[in-house]
């Protein structure tokens, strides 16, 4: 029976797929900002991913290790000053992906 108002959609996936690596959309790459710049991390889900995991290295100091989350957003606050880069793996029920 067809819905009776509104819209919706659905999708259908293999259960047994990898997902590929998110894609980080910002900040952009070689991106600065003031150390007093309150950033988050964000990235996209290219499909058939559920959770997340990102990580930060820093030019300097330790790598930092964001726990798995559903949201596709890292939000860090101000960091230090730096030179930064970051990665992004996803996994769903079936396996995890790559960095």
């Amino acid at each position: 029976m067809p819905p009776s108002s509104g819209s919706s959609s659905l999708r259908v996936q293999a259960l047994n797929i990898v997902p590929p690596a998110p894609l980080p959309t910002w900040p952009g790459n070689s991106a600065v900002y003031s150390d007093t710049t309150s950033l988050s991390l964000v990235w996209d889900n290219p499909g058939g991913a559920t959770e997340y995991q990102a990580r930060l290295v820093p030019s300097q100091g330790a790598t930092v290790t964001l726990p798995w989350q559903s949201e596709p957003v890292w939000h860090l606050g101000s960091l230090f000053a730096g030179n930064y880069t970051w990665q992004v793996m996803a996994r769903n029920a079936y396996a995890q992906g790559a960095w």
